[in-house]
């Protein structure tokens, strides 16, 4: 019988028969993602489209922005990334080779003796024979109810996925290294704010000693005076270890040993840099956060895996053929009369299988409905950081107009004190005490200049690197 009369037979056949009961599985829907956000990215769209994917360089520091690109190019974590990159590419070639059309050829020679008592040929039995084949053999599946199709959309899925991971893997690392880069800054600061205290108590233990010849003072002031230098040296020993453990961890982040970090200068940055909030927040600029993207899409890919998994209830159709030479004798192999060859479809109607797909789709459904879960917990950790970080943002923004005040009425201070000195109204220890104060206010504003760095970086990763940081 035709190949061409028997196919369509046996199609219909296949549809009346029906197929495997899902158990009402398929109809069951998955939590849906939170409703009224810009979700923004399927797989066909373009991918990593952030609007601001160098924010750092806003620091204008170019020590900073040779290791971030150092980091990006030798970090061990964005390696790692790259990795998974590369694997979920070849599983995608692997999905799309399953569901391609196959060949493949085969060469055979067999020496055999056959049995005088089997049931073989009379001509053959008790003789030995060299047999031979040579055979080319294809293999193509229809994808009538897209089991393929789905399948191959959600490894598309999984390897945009995996490539945004990689870009929130840098994201990540940049923002880690922004974040010790400012602490470096506020410590080296500090730093030379301790050591110009050592030199004031230095100041003053002079001044008492004076004093104390002079019948001014008493020795209780002077060692009290003297007390403090050795204290004001241990906190400039403890900044300067906390710097070199800062370089470490730049180094580290970075690639490198620690040594690398011993050669990290004082950065350049200027904590006091002009920082605003924009005008508006966009929830878009969240929804283009990398995490975010790289799960919707993973969320794409569960949906795709539903589907295949549905449409295993369906009958699927192979045909596969072949075509070749085969010989009893490999000597006669290459003679017309050896042409073998073969062709027909291969037919598979699930209809009873003791709830395999059921619980296959089972499966699939609950991953779908946690990569929902998961997606919704992400946008709403995204939106509680923005929320946070805005507010820590305002309350800064608070309390620096708070340290100008008070830094305004300190250089008042001094400078009235210096003119008492020279006018030689007050000693000289007035003036040391209000410089002191000045310090002690120094200290404090360079931290919580270095905080609201800290905050805008936290913000601008929260926003997905949506947000300038050098805004007035």
């Amino acid at each position: 019988m035709k190949l061409s009369a028997t196919l369509p037979g046996l199609l219909a056949g296949l549809l009346l028969a029906g197929c495997a009961s899902d158990g009402g599985l398929a109809a069951r829907q998955s939590p849906a993602p939170l409703a009224g956000l810009p979700l923004g990215a399927a797989a066909s769209a373009p991918l990593g489209d952030w609007p601001v994917l160098d924010w750092w360089r806003a620091f204008g520091d170019p020590q900073l922005d040779r290791l971030i690109e150092q980091a990006r190019a030798t970090a061990p974590s964005l390696a790692e990334a790259r990795a998974r990159i590369e694997r979920a590419d070849a599983l995608l070639l692997a999905r799309r080779a399953d569901a391609g059309f196959a060949a493949d050829a085969s060469a055979a020679l067999l020496r055999q003796r056959y049995s005088e008592h089997a049931a073989v040929a009379p001509t053959i039995a008790g003789s030995s024979h060299t047999s031979g084949s040579l055979t080319l053999g294809f293999r193509y599946e229809f994808d009538f109810w897209g089991q393929n199709r789905e399948r191959i959309a959600a490894e598309l899925a999984q390897g945009d996925a995996a490539r945004i991971e990689a870009r929130a893997a840098e994201a990540a690392l940049a923002s880690a290294i922004a974040h010790s880069y400012v602490e470096l800054a506020r410590t080296e600061q500090e730093l030379l704010l301790a050591r110009r205290g050592v030199a004031l108590g230095e100041r003053e233990v002079q001044l008492r000693q004076t004093r104390l010849r002079s019948g001014l003072d008493t020795e209780v002031e002077w060692r009290q005076a003297s007390a403090e230098v050795p204290l004001a040296e241990a906190e400039a020993t403890r900044l300067g270890a906390q710097a070199a453990m800062l370089r470490h961890q730049l180094a580290a982040l970075a690639g490198a040993g620690p040594a690398f970090g011993a050669q990290i200068a004082a950065p350049q940055l200027q904590l006091k840099q002009g920082l605003a909030l924009p005008p508006q927040l966009e929830a878009d600029l969240v929804a283009r956060r990398p995490e975010i993207v790289a799960q919707r899409l993973r969320l794409e890919a569960a949906g795709h895996a539903v589907a295949a998994a549905r449409a295993d209830f369906y009958p699927n159709i192979n045909l596969s053929g072949s075509a070749g030479l085969g010989a009893l004798d490999a000597s006669q192999l290459l003679q017309g009369g050896s042409r073998l060859f073969g062709v027909g479809p291969a037919l598979h109607l699930p209809l009873f299988d003791a709830g395999r797909l059921r619980a296959g789709l089972a499966t699939r459904q609950a991953e779908q409905a946690a990569e929902v879960a998961r997606y919704n917990q992400l946008v709403l950790n995204a939106f509680r950081e923005v929320a946070d970080q805005v507010s820590a943002w305002r309350a800064l923004d608070s309390r620096v107009a708070a340290h100008a005040s008070a830094a305004r009425e300190l250089d008042g201070a001094e400078r009235a004190a210096e003119q008492r000195y020279r006018q030689g109204l007050s000693s000289q220890l007035l003036l040391l005490q209000v410089q002191r104060r000045q310090l002690f206010q120094q200290q404090a504003d360079a931290a919580l200049q270095a905080a609201r760095l800290q905050t805008a970086i936290r913000l601008n990763h929260a926003l997905g690197a949506g947000v300038s940081l050098n805004r007035s």
